[in-house]
């Protein structure tokens, strides 16, 4: 309990200081698959409760994007204008194995999925190209 109340406190530093332009979280397992209201699905989400206290603090903190893994399936949905990305893993998977590019800029963030097969040999980071 000391430990989680440690890290819930350097959580909510972090939300509360941030002067970043677009706020991201990256974090290993998803808050839900595809909607914040589904189900509790064990070791696949978060639970319920848990999870809509911590979208809403997050989406109050003005966090823009939260990107995860986990599933091993791509996935994701949106809390409010919060959006939250799942991509499938590299190896072992049921859904085609790939890397998704975030591309950061001004006034907007993109991301983009791409299978092992179809990973262009060059991008273009720029927002005047996407």
């Amino acid at each position: 309990m000391e430990l989680k109340e440690k890290q819930d406190q350097w959580l909510d530093e972090q939300l509360a200081d941030s002067k970043c332009k677009h706020m991201v979280i990256f974090q290993h397992t998803p808050w839900f698959l595809k909607s914040p209201e589904e189900k509790h699905l064990k070791n696949l989400n978060m639970e319920n409760d848990l999870r809509l206290r911590m979208l809403e603090k997050f989406q109050d903190a003005g966090v823009r994007a939260i990107f995860c893994g986990h599933y091993h399936r791509n996935g994701g949905g949106f809390y409010g204008n919060m959006e939250e990305v799942i991509t499938c893993a590299m190896g072992y998977t049921k859904a085609q194995s790939g890397l998704r590019v975030v591309r950061v800029y001004e006034n907007t963030i993109k991301h983009d999925f791409y299978g092992m097969d179809d990973i262009p040999e060059t991008l273009c980071l720029s927002e005047a190209s996407t």
